[in-house]
């Protein structure tokens, strides 16, 4: 299926990256170790986590969305903006 990607890409002067893509697993088989899979040449990397728009998946028997990140940088900029507001009012 990745070759019919690739191919039909080509075609329309659509490259894909390899090395900006990413695979990993969720459900029963999260641990099952599967063969390497080629974009072209590029080989494409199993991965145990993936960050999306700013959210980290991490794999296991179910999606797992962790928001830690996410959470401590916004508290971080409301911190910074109530220290320097808090003697405004």
């Amino acid at each position: 299926m990745l070759d019919i990607y690739n191919d039909k890409g080509s075609d329309t002067d659509i490259i894909f990256n390899a090395r900006k893509s990413s695979f990993f697993i969720v459900g029963k088989l999260y641990d099952k170790n599967i063969d390497a899979l080629h974009l072209g040449t590029d080989v494409i990397s199993w991965n145990q986590s993936l960050k999306y728009l700013g959210l980290l998946f991490k794999s296991g028997k179910n999606l797992n969305v962790d928001i830690e990140d996410v959470l401590r940088k916004f508290y971080a900029a409301a911190n910074s903006i109530y220290s320097k507001s808090k003697y405004a009012f």
